[in-house]
């Protein structure tokens, strides 16, 4: 499981300047709207956590994952209306859409990671296959949510925990790495973080994501398994920088533009909508789109110990299909010299390799080869220790 220490993370920012803040904020209201903010906040249409509290609703089809929508700042859950009528339908009974109107995206993505993980509890219970569809700053909570619980993956607490159920996550012009507005950026708002003042602007949700500490964490593993993820974008966001939505591509994540589509349209657009509901579909019965149905390596990390004001790397890990043999692990230091070439054992889909000596830790690139019922696949990640 993946720890999160956000003592340090969550610190305000001190204002240095009154006269800097005051230009920061006339230049911001002049400025577009962030995250798909609209100017009044629309009267909620779509279903909430507190309305649902009664459900643990099994679903018609249970072949079929539940969806859970979720909007972006200053938006509601009737963002996703005509969405929810298309997956109605292509089957999907309205019991098993659930689209959550977090009222508190002001408040830290932490607290609403463990609301959302609540909010699907309570809505479909905890075991049901759930499939994420967020728009904009509803991607950070619900990806955190994921990498919060459960990790590292292993066959046996697939139907006990929250992130092993997500079968797929999908993220429309989310800001993934961090705020994705140049001008919210080089204007400065970062200063008015922990004031008070320009609520609907500047908020603990977005504070942090022009918080290096917390995106570093966040994306430190960013598409953890066995979640399959994707991330949207459209050269005509307008909001959100295309660079920032995408993460970075692996066997289980990958991005996909489509043009001529404005931020705030991305969770509307009938092109988007039939897109999502057919990417969604493929997830019928739990199972996730892989050749052979092959556990693709990945969801590597290192261990460490601390002597002095030195850090060593212990040992590599990671994630590869339960039937994988002849699994094969290619560390290279990030002067590109190869330091471990060597086959490892796997035990419940999970391999370690133990670094013996003292090497400093740093940025390795891991590339983890298994073979599946006599295929190979293969995968490389960073790996920060």
């Amino acid at each position: 499981m993946y720890r999160f220490d956000f003592t340090a993370i969550f610190a305000r920012r001190r204002l240095t300047s009154a006269a800097i803040l005051t230009a920061t904020a006339a230049a911001f209201l002049s400025g577009p709207a962030p995250f798909g903010m609209t100017n009044a906040r629309a009267a909620s249409v779509g279903d909430s956590a507190a309305a649902q509290s009664e459900a643990n609703l099994p679903g018609a089809e249970d072949s079929l994952p539940a969806v859970v929508f979720v909007h972006g700042m200053n938006d509601t859950a009737g963002a996703f209306t005509d969405m929810k009528k298309k997956f109605v339908e292509a089957g999907w009974p309205e019991s098993d859409l659930f689209a959550w109107d977090f009222e508190g995206w002001r408040d830290s993505n932490q607290v609403n990671a463990m609301r959302f993980i609540d909010a699907v509890n309570n809505r479909f219970g905890t075991t049901r296959k759930v499939a994420v569809v967020a728009h904009s700053l509803g991607s950070i909570p619900t990806r955190l949510a994921i990498q919060l619980s459960g990790r590292p993956y292993s066959p046996e607490s697939a139907n006990h925990s929250f992130g092993n159920r997500i079968v797929s996550w999908t993220s429309l012009g989310g800001p993934n790495l961090g705020p994705g507005q140049k001008w919210y950026v080089e204007l400065g708002l970062g200063l008015a973080c922990g004031k008070g003042i320009l609520r609907d602007l500047v908020t603990a949700s977005t504070c942090e994501l022009n918080d290096s500490g917390f995106m570093e964490l966040l994306n430190r593993a960013p598409t953890p398994l066995p979640t399959d993820y994707e991330e949207i974008y459209s050269p005509d966001d307008g909001v959100v920088d295309n660079g920032v939505s995408r993460l970075p591509e692996a066997p289980n994540n990958r991005s996909l533009k489509i043009d001529g589509v404005t931020h705030g349209d991305l969770p509307r657009n009938s092109r988007v909508i039939d897109h999502v509901v057919t990417r969604v579909r493929d997830f019928k019965d739990g199972a996730q789109v892989r050749p052979d149905s092959a556990f693709p390596p990945c969801d590597m990390s290192a261990t460490t110990v601390t002597h002095g004001e030195l850090t060593y790397v212990t040992s590599f890990r990671g994630a590869v299909d339960p039937k994988a043999t002849d699994v094969r692990v290619v560390v290279t230091n990030s002067a590109r010299k190869v330091i471990f070439d060597q086959s490892v054992t796997q035990s419940n889909g999970r391999w370690s390799l133990p670094v013996d000596g003292r090497m400093y830790a740093g940025d390795f690139l891991v590339k983890v080869i298994e073979k599946v019922n006599g295929a190979s696949y293969e995968a490389t990640q960073t790996v920060r220790a």
